[in-house]
């Protein structure tokens, strides 16, 4: 590295008298014996850094007295000539960069705009002896104190890194930093110093190229956070802000599986591979279905409005991360959103679930399918295989079978209960030292509790009751039942009635469709009622109009009859006669229903349900639900009824914090206030909503608590927890209280026996064939 500094300072006083041509001889080789060919290759690296400083350097080599011996076999002339005859070297044409010498000068530092160079001394640092191949570039200190040659010319384009060991040697070779221009050290002086990162982008801030490769090749200014749209410095042309900041939008990194199209504001300050989405993708853009219809049909022909629309707008893709259009147009116009796959792919058991087809991918199957022409209850092929794959089902459209809200939870506070619920449980496990009284909770416990269903056991007679009416009801509604008034209003209710009535929207048709159905209700109750009970002569079937939703049982069956027929003859002037038939059929089927129930209390129907408000609630168990005495009929309701206002859980049975105080025996950390007033407090300070964020947690804790209970540690998992389950009666499991009244569309699953099935009455089985498939 010596020799090689004292042959650059001949170079340097050569340029600094302005000579543009040099003749050397072989510097070196005589008396000190070196050996001509290392001596030449140092020549060589020297011409290479100085290549456009002399127009040409000539060498006038002779044999001397060392040819021939161990030092010198081939004489200098030889070596020389091989190496160096003929050599013709040009300036780089590469941008130099900090740590690179051209001539007798080093580029030290550079901006977008500058660049700072320094003299070559030649009594400076002395040498570093491992030249470029040393270990320590990356140490401040080492390199200020010893000197290192400067950085190849070529950069990553030298092509004798890997053939010229001295090449090697006289140059510095970093690698390139494999995040090039969006390196994040790229400030850090030893990352720089081992690592190649690219130039700035000529451009500076003018360079509004966002595009993954340009950004690696080149450095660029930091961009302004604020933006193009909302920056005012930029708007107002600030040059001292504009010369130090881009101001372009950034790609984003989702690319064309963004899930943020629908935000405006993300889609206004990112870049995105797609055009400018549709508002009403992806599944309510009528165009697109029709667009998407005739690619299928060679022999369609597509409308120019739809075309226009689905060139100019983008929409999401139907086959997600299974599409296989490669087109610049497809990648231009649509949308691919990458949908979880299904884990059992191939071999998904759950392919008529609705639910989880809206969910997951699965092979061969478009993440979004076409829309059925039928609402989701009116499907008959709903769980037909092919017809699911094709097409998706959306809800009721008119909302018929929206579950009523009666307000059965407003003065209850489910953030504060489940708050204190898990203290309550943490503090008592510690103040009895229990083990590892805050085991955090399992995971898998978490995700076993989000997955549960309420689940509702009857007998045939109550299901077919439930059939009938079309509802699930409460044991307080159906007490409701025994009064006319109130079997009239559950008619108008029943789905099919109301989708009748509701679906014309005439006034006129809905009064008629009332005092119709009242009529008959009032038929059906006077062929029950004893003759002592039946009213006087002057009562009329015909309800009063100063007296709305009354009705009057009248002696006289062939008045009844007249205001029935009365009012069918005006419903035949708006409705057909199916859908009168179809009124008529349900007022019967539910008057009749109403008052078998009245005469036969069904359900178990525990003296406390009153006092705890709970009579008011559909019963179920949230999970597995082994109470065998209540019917071999498994009524599963869809998760979304849990988020209904009215509706709750709580960790065990309500009637447990009744008389027999049995909620403070199995759960010791709830202390029993004493009174029955103060009791029923209780209960409703300890009920949950699926709707609060963390009621999960609540749940969770107290399983854990409930299982590990006779061995004192809150150190349970969930198959613990599903032994615990299965062996005790199902009041001392998760009771769910849902609404009063609900629909058979809120009915996911029904599970029974055949022998049950079979020994429904044959218009059971009818009706639970059509409304269950």
């Amino acid at each position: 590295m010596g020799t090689r500094k004292k042959i650059e300072s001949l170079f340097v006083m050569a340029y600094h008298h302005q000579h543009d041509c040099l003749i050397l001889s072989a510097l070196g080789c005589g008396a000190f014996k070196n050996p001509p060919t290392h001596m030449a290759s140092i020549f060589k690296s020297v011409i290479q850094q100085y290549a456009g400083y002399f127009k040409t350097i000539h060498f006038a080599i002779v044999d001397d007295h060392n040819t021939g011996n161990q030092h010198n076999p081939d004489g200098n002339y030889l070596p020389f000539k091989r190496i160096l005859d003929g050599f013709r070297v040009n300036a780089t044409t590469h941008e130099l960069c900090v740590g690179m010498a051209s001539g007798p000068f080093k580029i030290t530092g550079k901006d977008q705009e500058n660049m700072i160079i320094d003299d070559v001394y030649i009594f400076g640092l002395p040498p570093c002896q491992y030249r470029a191949e040393c270990y320590d570039l990356g140490d401040v200190q080492h390199c200020q104190a010893y000197s290192h040659p400067p950085l190849c010319p070529q950069h990553g384009a030298c092509e004798q890194f890997l053939a010229d060991g001295m090449h090697r040697s006289f140059f510095i070779h970093r690698k390139k930093c494999q995040h090039g221009g969006e390196c994040l050290h790229i400030t850090d002086e030893k990352h720089s110093r081992q690592y190649e990162h690219p130039e700035f982008c000529p451009a500076n801030s003018e360079c509004l190229d966002t595009s993954k490769d340009h950004l690696f090749h080149y450095r660029h200014l930091p961009r302004c956070k604020t933006g193009p749209i909302k920056c005012l410095l930029f708007l107002k042309r600030d040059p001292e802000h504009c010369r130090s900041y881009r101001h372009c939008k950034i790609t984003c990194e989702f690319g064309t599986f963004c899930v943020n199209f629908h935000d405006q504001e993300h889609f206004n300050d990112q870049l995105h591979p797609f055009y400018q989405p549709c508002p009403s993708t992806p599944f309510s853009c009528r165009y697109y279905s029709d667009f998407l219809q005739a690619k299928k049909d060679p022999s369609a022909k597509t409308r120019p409005e739809v075309e226009e629309h689905c060139i100019t707008f983008s929409h999401v893709c139907p086959f997600g991360r299974q599409c296989t259009d490669t087109s610049k147009l497809h990648s231009y116009t649509s949308i691919h959103i990458a949908r979880k796959t299904c884990p059992d792919w191939d071999k998904c058991s759950k392919m008529i679930d609705e639910e989880h087809l809206n969910s997951f991918t699965h092979p061969k199957l478009p993440d979004i399918r076409y829309l059925c022409k039928y609402a989701g209850s009116e499907c008959y092929s709903r769980t037909n295989h092919d017809h699911l794959i094709r097409f998706r089902h959306a809800g009721n459209y008119n909302h018929i079978g929206v579950v009523r809200y009666f307000g059965l939870n407003k003065r209850v506070n489910f953030v504060r209960n489940q708050y204190t619920m898990i203290n309550t449980v943490r503090a008592y496990a510690e103040a009895e030292k229990w083990k590892e009284p805050k085991m955090a909770i399992p995971q898998q416990l978490i995700e076993w509790i989000l997955a549960l269903q309420p689940i509702h056991r009857c007998n045939k007679v109550i299901f077919e009751s439930i059939l009938v009416h079309g509802h699930t009801m409460s044991r307080d509604y159906m007490n409701l039942l025994s009064e006319a008034q109130f079997v009239a209003n559950a008619i108008e209710q029943h789905n099919e009635v109301r989708r009748i009535l509701d679906h014309h929207s005439n006034q006129a048709l809905q009064n008629h469709g009332r005092d119709f159905i009242r009529a008959l209700v009032a038929i059906e109750f006077d062929k029950a009622a004893p003759k002592s009970l039946l009213l006087p002569r002057r009562f009329s079937g015909v309800p009063n109009p100063h007296v709305p939703g009354t009705v009057h049982h009248s002696p006289n069956h062939d008045q009844q009859t007249s205001v029935a027929n009365t009012k069918e003859l005006q419903l035949k002037l708006l409705l057909t006669a199916d859908e009168i038939t179809t009124i008529r059929t349900h007022a019967t089927q539910i008057a009749q229903a109403s008052l078998q129930l009245h005469s036969n209390p069904l359900g178990i129907g525990h003296a406390p349900d009153q006092a705890l408000g709970t009579n008011k609630h559909v019963f179920s168990i949230m999970g597995p639900h082994l109470g065998h005495y209540y019917g071999d009929i498994f009524i599963i309701f869809k998760r979304e009824l849990m988020y209904h206002p009215d509706s709750n859980f709580s960790i065990q049975a309500a009637t447990t914090f009744g008389a027999s105080t049995n909620a403070y025996k199995m759960r010791p950390w709830l202390k029993d206030p004493g009174s029955d007033m103060d009791r029923i407090q209780q209960f409703h300070w300890n009920k949950l909503h699926c709707s609060v964020p963390g009621y999960e947690e609540a749940a969770a804790i107290e399983l854990m608590a409930l299982t590990g209970q006779q061995k004192k540690t809150m150190n349970v998992d969930l198959k613990d927890i599903q032994h615990r389950w299965v062996t005790i009666d199902s009041h001392q499991v998760f009771e769910m209280h849902l609404p009063q009244l609900i629909p058979l569309d809120y009915i996911d699953r029904i599970y029974m026996p055949t022998t049950v099935f079979h020994s429904l009455t044959p218009s059971a089985q009818q009706l639970a064939k059509k409304n269950f498939p």
